[in-house]
């Protein structure tokens, strides 16, 4: 029984060896199919991280941009309402002017614009004229106006009336206009302080072609535009 044994160690060792070499050929070449380089492996995935962020990037700039146009189409659009609304205030001036039978004879005070400045107290005043008169001649004349409103002294209220003198840096009563068709004057008039407005009085004193005074009161308002 030892001998055969013995026989046998032989050929054990020998299917033992080819049955090794044949798992390590096998398992060598599944490494050799499916193993792949890590160092690789993470480029190929850093360099897709980087598209990601890249297009997020793109994104995040788009959206921007698209703000940045919404705010640039709404700036534009109320410019755009802002010169519709002057040319359609143009348009019922010059109506006017074309189509005299449908205005007063005579001079016409027209379009009193008040204004706040950037100075306290301090306002920019437009006022237009025209006038209806046949043949239009040269119109020429003066023009003033005050405000009435109340004064507070010493915790009362007291009424007062401002002249055109006391409104206006140069210290002039009036001031001239001369004109065929229509006229635009502007200026800027100061209220002192402690003076609360009320009405506005506009007076124009029509010298040539022949003597003529018109006069308008409005309501004050710090921004109005009176047709």
């Amino acid at each position: 029984m030892k001998r055969s044994t013995d026989k046998k160690a032989p050929l054990i060792a020998f299917f033992g060896f080819v049955f090794g070499a044949a798992t390590f050929w096998a398992l060598s070449i599944f490494w050799l199919a499916t193993d792949t380089d890590p160092e690789a492996e993470c480029l190929v995935y850093q360099e897709r991280i980087d598209g990601l962020n890249q297009q997020v990037k793109q994104l995040q700039y788009d959206a921007t941009i698209s703000q940045e146009a919404v705010g640039l189409i709404k700036d534009e659009n109320k410019r755009y309402e802002t010169e519709l609304t002057e040319l359609r205030n143009n348009l019922r001036f010059y109506k006017n002017i074309l189509e005299p039978q449908q205005a007063d004879d005579g001079l016409i005070i027209k379009d009193l614009r008040l204004k706040p400045s950037s100075v306290a107290g301090q306002y920019v005043y437009s006022i237009t004229l025209t006038q209806n008169i046949d043949g239009y001649p040269k119109t020429a004349g003066e023009l003033a106006f005050s405000i009435v409103g109340t004064r507070l002294e010493a915790g009362d209220t007291i009424p007062s009336v401002i002249e055109f003198a006391e409104l206006v840096e140069s210290g002039k009563k009036s001031r001239k206009f001369g004109f065929r068709y229509f006229e635009e004057l502007e200026g800027t008039i100061t209220l002192s302080s402690g003076f609360l407005p009320e009405q506005i009085n506009v007076q124009v004193d029509v010298k040539t072609p022949s003597r003529m005074s018109v006069t308008k009161s409005y309501p004050w308002q710090d921004e109005v535009v009176i047709p």
